[in-house]
């Protein structure tokens, strides 16, 4: 009974073992394929991480190719206006000291324009890469140079102590001839300087003001202005002005004035030019020549324009339904006739008021059909089509091109008051005017003669055969407020000088 008992654990013993046996076995088999495939894994994500490294360098070299395209101009290959607004940003966030002796140079070309007209745009990108060439050459290394706009330029200059000089060698630089193709090309600059000081001590003033400088410059025919602690002072001004300008535009306190237009012959009520006024409760009454250029320099010409033609029609238009008065003349800026908008805006002010589109007249300049020909042409003809009234302003004084009165619907153009001055005594301003005069009239165009004060220069122009006259011989500029008590005043003196004077020639017969 014992050895079977023992042959039984012996052969339970033997089971156990081999049972330990096969899963050290299968323990192993398994450990060994764990062991390759951690090795693959691991070889995996080698692989993979080299693959995401070789990507993401992949990514920041595109990255900072498509940064660098961002900033930098494809023509000249300079930093562009985005670079420069980078740039002043992290000067103005870093330390103020390191700001003081900061100039900047605005650099405008002069006759670009012209250039790209009669050479060609290929030409005209020809100078931008040679200008862009010889202004990298002439400054610093520590300089930033930047193109800007179409023909304009820009640097940034830190530590200089010779902002009037550099100045004056680039533009020495600039007006030397050059070869672009089969071109010899001169162009000239303008060109505005502004360092940091006590009257110019932030980054976006600094340009602004060198801006300022540049436009004046320009203004004076080309060359260099360099903004002193004077002109800082009166761009400062000037800016306190805008916001000024703009804030009564918000509130609507602009007025029109209105100055008469009379026959030349019956002295009877034509029309009025409608002028603007500024009532400012800063500065008393300021006049156009002060407002007009600030208002289109920032924008607010639209806004401004439209404010005083719908105050003057909804004045006028019971004058104009009574037929006491024929028509309201206003001028516009070259500035509006960006806005697409303006035609039907005008047409939407005067049928607001139920004033017909005849009995509107708008004025403008030459130089307004210079720089915008064709534009010009196309609000024009789509206003004549409605029955708006076109007057060339200040004609005579500019190139006085025929062509304009032949091709464009103007039905009267006004004489310049220049012409006046001196034509009572002296012979050749009346022979300017009598010749005007005979042209338009074989053209059927209409005179209008500005600027007339005395009798004796009414007296002229009606026998110079002259159509309309406006001036203050017949009545300065007025509040809308004063004119029905003009224009009845005026209506019964014109009725009495009537009556008199066919008691007279009834007397005479």
């Amino acid at each position: 009974m014992l050895e079977e008992r023992i042959a039984r654990l012996e052969k339970r013993l033997e089971r156990a073992n081999r049972a330990r046996q096969a899963a050290e076995n299968l323990l192993e088999a398994k450990s060994a394929e764990l062991f390759e495939a951690n090795q693959a894994l691991q070889s995996l994500n080698s692989n993979l991480e080299k693959r995401v490294e070789a990507r993401t360098a992949e990514l920041e070299a595109q990255r900072q190719k498509a940064e660098k395209l961002a900033l930098t101009d494809p023509l000249t290959g300079l930093a562009n206006r985005l670079a420069l607004n980078i740039a002043i940003g992290a000067i103005s966030e870093g330390d103020p000291a390191l700001v003081t002796g900061t100039a900047f140079f605005a650099i405008d070309l002069d006759r670009f324009k012209a250039i790209n007209e009669t050479c060609g745009h290929h030409t005209g990108d020809q100078v931008l890469k040679i200008i862009g060439q010889r202004l990298g050459a002439a400054i610093n290394a520590s300089d930033q140079l930047y193109r800007v706009g179409g023909d304009e330029f820009a640097i940034l200059c830190h530590g200089r102590n010779d902002p009037a000089h550099l100045a004056t060698q680039l533009h020495e630089i600039l007006c030397e001839p050059m070869q672009a193709g089969d071109h010899l090309i001169t162009i000239g600059a303008s060109i505005g300087v502004a360092v940091w000081s006590d009257a110019v001590n932030s980054l976006g003033t600094l340009v602004t003001y060198a801006n300022k400088s540049a436009y004046q410059a320009k203004a004076r025919g080309g060359g260099i202005a360099v903004c002193d602690e004077k002109m800082a002072l009166e761009f400062a001004a000037a800016n306190s002005l805008e916001s000024e300008l703009a804030e009564a535009i918000e509130l609507n306190e602009f007025e029109p004035w209105v100055q008469p237009i009379v026959e030349a012959v019956t002295l009877d009520l034509v029309g009025v030019e409608v002028l603007a006024r500024w009532p400012s409760k800063h500065r008393g009454m300021v006049g156009p020549h002060v407002f007009i250029p600030i208002a289109e320099r920032s924008g607010l010409i639209d806004r401004l324009a439209m404010q005083i033609l719908d105050k003057a029609c909804k004045s006028l238009a019971p004058l104009l339904a009574d037929a006491r008065l024929d028509y309201l003349s206003f001028n516009l800026s070259p500035i509006q006739l960006n806005n697409p908008d303006l035609a039907e805006q005008i047409l939407k002010t005067a049928f607001k008021h139920d004033v017909w589109p005849s009995q509107l007249t708008i004025e403008i300049t030459e130089n307004l059909l210079i720089s915008n020909t064709e534009l010009v042409r196309q609000f024009m003809n789509k206003l004549s089509d409605n029955g708006i009234t076109f007057v060339l302003d200040d004609f005579g004084i500019g190139y006085s091109n025929l062509r304009y009165l032949q091709d464009l619907p103007v039905e009267r153009l006004k004489i310049d008051r220049s012409f006046l001055v001196d034509a009572t005594a002296n012979e050749a301003p009346r022979r300017i005017i009598a010749a005007i005069t005979n042209l338009a009239h074989q053209m059927a165009i209409g005179v209008v003669v500005e600027g007339v004060e005395t009798e004796a220069q009414t007296a002229l122009v009606r026998n110079l055969e002259c159509d309309y006259i406006q001036g203050f011989g017949i009545a300065r500029p007025m509040p809308l407020n004063e004119f029905p008590g003009w224009l009845t005043n005026y209506e019964a003196r014109n009725a009495q000088l009537s009556s008199n004077l066919q008691h007279a020639n009834a007397a005479i017969a």
